[in-house]
């Protein structure tokens, strides 16, 4: 019976994820209830033991607790550690609990809700529906641009991904499923070039890159052919939404002057990683302390004062980029887990039997390299449940 109970709670869980934080919460949270009520420890600790990603996972959570010992701000500390509990709980018990027979049926109920997601924002663009907030120059119905955007260049390449490991007979006798995934993989690729996220829009052209070269093979020509079809998919979306111009204009401006005007997002972004990096020069090894960034980033602004423009707060809680993040608050000695965790992903992706779990696995891995350097996406609820859902689901054993 909590087997079934848990098979159709990770279904939902899937569902949920990309349409409400609520929803998301509630059924993590009773996966983790069952987990303790359902009995047969031995086995589920085992599995944990067995799976290093899941150790890894542990100790990266862990790691955030210790922290706490040299932290100025317990209290904020305290708010960070429960950011983090997709590490510590979610998914070492995720990866217990999943059947690999059950793997795709996850993974669908995941294309599912991003398919009603993706199908939202497109109506909204096209001003069919209106929603509270939400502008149609940037239709990003359930969350942020920071977090839609990645959502749905992921699940551009997961659906991309299922539909050609189908072979010509396949595809005839499934012709719904296959129908679905040709709909969703194309409307998702647009739809990442008419919101307005750069995040998403680079993780989709790394994505696509990424896809072209593991059916084609890493030769010049297959990547000549991503880069030309990346350019047309870019020029329609060009015609489609004429912001992405701006957009586009206003970065090139932005990257050019990134020395000198800091009231811009780039430019912000950079005197964060700056002082950041000024943070973590004062305390290399074991960082300020979970909690203690803000205070500690305040020293460093008004010491530079001089340097950056006056207009910038003199506080943050997020340098907008996971490394500088976890690099000021817990050094090197934080930087080591981190890098474990990817270390192990990208291990346990290599031994995967399967090899539609193998390439998502390593799309992930390198969809979240590359996100983390922009923004904290460990931190977001959006993105934080992402990576661990998806991510347990494939290196589950």
């Amino acid at each position: 019976m909590f087997s079934i109970l848990n098979h159709y709670l990770i279904i939902l869980l899937g569902f949920l994820l990309p349409l409400s934080v609520a929803g998301g919460n509630l059924i993590a949270g009773l996966i983790i209830i069952l987990w303790f009520v359902s009995g047969n420890y031995r086995q589920k600790i085992t599995s944990i033991l067995n799976n290093k990603f899941a150790i890894a996972s542990f100790l990266f959570f862990l790691i955030h607790i210790i922290s706490l010992i040299w932290s100025q701000d317990i209290d904020l500390g305290i708010e960070r550690v429960k950011k983090m509990l997709e590490f510590g709980l979610l998914i070492p018990i995720l990866i217990s609990v999943i059947h690999s027979r059950n793997k795709h049926k996850y993974l669908m109920s995941f294309l599912i809700s991003m398919a009603i997601v993706v199908t939202a924002s497109w109506l909204i663009f096209f001003q069919v529906i209106y929603i509270s907030g939400i502008n149609h120059t940037n239709p990003t119905p359930f969350s942020s641009h920071i977090s839609h955007g990645p959502m749905v260049a992921i699940t551009f390449y997961i659906s991309s991904l299922l539909l050609f490991s189908q072979n010509w007979k396949e595809l005839k006798s499934r012709k719904l499923y296959s129908i679905f995934l040709v709909l969703l993989s194309v409307f998702s690729m647009f739809n990442v070039i008419i919101t307005l996220g750069r995040a998403g829009q680079i993780i989709f052209v790394i994505l696509f890159i990424l896809f072209f070269t593991q059916f084609f093979g890493r030769s010049i020509k297959s990547i000549s052919l991503a880069a030309f079809a990346i350019f047309v998919i870019f020029s329609i979306g060009w015609l489609l939404n004429s912001n992405l111009q701006n957009k586009f204009d206003r970065t090139i401006t932005n990257i050019e002057n990134i020395y000198q005007d800091h009231n811009t997002s780039l430019g912000r972004r950079f005197v964060m990683l700056v002082n950041s990096f000024e943070v973590f020069k004062k305390n290399p090894f074991f960082g300020v302390g979970i909690g203690s960034f803000p205070d500690a980033y305040e020293k460093v602004m008004i010491e530079r004062s001089q340097d950056v423009s006056q207009t910038m707060a003199l506080r943050t809680k997020n340098p907008h980029n996971m490394y500088a993040l976890i690099a000021a608050e817990m050094g090197v000695f934080g930087l080591i887990f981190l890098l474990n965790l990817y270390y192990q992903q990208f291990k346990l992706a290599q031994y995967q039997r399967n090899n539609i779990h193998n390439r998502i696995s390593i799309a992930l891995l390198i969809s979240f390299i590359f996100l983390n350097l922009s923004d904290s996406y460990f931190l977001g609820h959006f993105s934080s449940f992402l990576y661990a859902y998806l991510v347990s689901i494939m290196v589950a054993e």
